[in-house]
């Protein structure tokens, strides 16, 4: 399941949540930097997101933002 975080600041900067809503711990996925195409939606990081979710982990992705 996956919420949408939004990340207060300057920037309009945008995140999604995934895995189990009682989970204790979290990982904060960076993607690749946006100027060689990364954003919350890398293949790898829904992979890592998947596995961890398996693992009752959750895990945020953000994209930079402009």
């Amino acid at each position: 399941m996956a919420d949408y975080v939004p990340i207060p600041g300057g920037r309009d900067v945008r995140g999604v949540r995934d895995g189990p809503e009682e989970a204790d711990s979290i990982v904060v996925a960076c993607p690749p930097h946006p100027q060689q195409g990364g954003s919350r939606a890398d293949s790898r990081l829904g992979s890592v997101a998947d596995a961890l979710a398996e693992r009752s982990i959750a895990t945020l992705r953000f994209d930079y933002g402009p």
